[in-house]
């Protein structure tokens, strides 16, 4: 397939993302309530008696220390990452004004996937085909949730207050709700819409969009080949987007070296781990799609080459699955496979086979249940 556009050079278009990638990350330490610390070592004057002259400034109080699950900071945290996300929104859309209508393609909001689909239909297969193939994922840890009686109404352990509570926390709105949506926003929408601006193929906006939420520092290169290019990319340093959990830990824990050492191994483990679920969230949104009316201008399309009149409705990506699916596995989280053969050795068989299931039956509808044409098509993959 050709690449979509050429609107922007390769050291633009990763100049760009580089800006979007530390803009996120850097706003969680904006505001001083939204940054982590361990209890202070500062010495306090003892209290006496005979201290209690006005004279006498009053004594500082120790620092409380705050981890990252802390209220405030949550809540400094949150409002700081949904500020970021619409201004990277915001600035593709200023991005695109720079072009006159004669060569633009879709608007912002399309090429962000923030349309919704034309169709209950179309609707119904966005909201269930990629979330149904991801659960297929997790079919063992389904199974692993269904014995110990926590995964269907009327089980023994499964509470609708528990889920709701979870769900409506601080950790919950955070973890289920802003998280994923901000993240998407700008290393989903954001990220692949500029990337294809800058003409990437479909394959490199896959596996190598991803890479922006894990790469670390980089700085601006010549124009050069993609291929160049790539090898560039896959060759930067330390990660941005998950440094700072490497740096909280160590913090929280005393700064001593064993929390440095377990802040990066922690932080390593999460980078691979997001860009496995990176490159998958990317898949699902290039392929799945949302339609919008033809141009009522003449324009020229970029990438068919046609006017509006000589061709189908356009379409592009919806950020929706990906946003669904970010929200679903981090409510499951990893597959407790250990644990779940510790405490039912004798279904070991079962619990093995489910995960197996799982896997094959995710490889068998990757492509099948992501099919453009049950969303409408899509404007990255098409």
């Amino acid at each position: 397939m050709a690449p979509m556009g050429g609107f922007y050079s390769p050291s633009s278009t990763l100049l760009i993302s580089t800006a979007f990638t530390t803009a996120y990350v850097s706003s969680i330490y904006l505001f001083p309530a939204s940054r982590v610390s361990s209890v202070s070592s500062r010495p306090v004057a003892p209290s006496t008696p005979s201290s209690t002259s006005s004279t006498h400034a009053p004594i500082p109080p120790t620092a409380i220390p705050r981890d990252r699950n802390s209220p405030s900071v949550i809540r400094a945290r949150l409002l700081a990452v949904t500020i970021v996300s619409c201004l990277a929104c915001l600035s593709i859309r200023s991005l695109l004004q720079r072009y006159p209508p004669s060569l633009i393609h879709p608007p912002a909001s399309t090429l962000l996937g923030l349309d919704l689909p034309t169709s209950a239909s179309k609707l119904f297969n966005l909201l269930t085909y990629p979330l149904g193939l991801t659960a297929s994922l997790f079919l063992g840890s389904l199974y692993v949730a269904f014995l110990d009686g926590s995964l269907l109404p009327g089980q023994r352990g499964f509470r609708w207050r528990k889920m709701k509570d979870q769900f409506t926390s601080l950790q919950g709105i955070r973890n289920y709700i802003v998280g994923p949506w901000t993240e998407e926003l700008v290393f989903r929408s954001a990220i692949i819409s500029i990337s294809a601006l800058g003409g990437w193929y479909k394959k490199q906006l896959v596996f190598l969009t991803p890479l922006y939420f894990g790469i670390g520092q980089s700085t601006a290169v010549p124009r050069e080949s993609t291929e160049r290019l790539i090898m560039r990319l896959m060759g930067l340093g330390s990660e941005i987007a998950h440094v700072h959990h490497a740096y909280e830990v160590y913090i929280g824990h005393g700064r001593t070296k064993q929390a440095l050492v377990n802040g990066v191994l922690g932080s390593a483990f999460q980078f691979a781990y997001t860009t496995l679920f990176g490159w998958y969230a990317a898949f699902l949104f290039v392929r799945t799609g949302t339609f919008f009316p033809p141009f009522s201008f003449d324009e020229f399309h970029p990438v068919s080459g046609q006017a509006p009149s000589q061709r189908r409705d356009a379409c592009t990506g919806s950020i929706l699955p990906s946003i669904l699916v970010h929200t679903f596995c981090n409510w499951w989280g990893l597959p407790p496979i250990v644990d779940a053969l510790r405490v039912y050795p004798e279904k070991k068989i079962p619990i093995l086979a489910s995960y197996v299931l799982g896997i094959a039956t995710f490889s068998y509808g990757l492509f099948r249940w992501t099919e453009p044409r049950l969303f409408g098509g899509s404007w990255y993959w098409n």
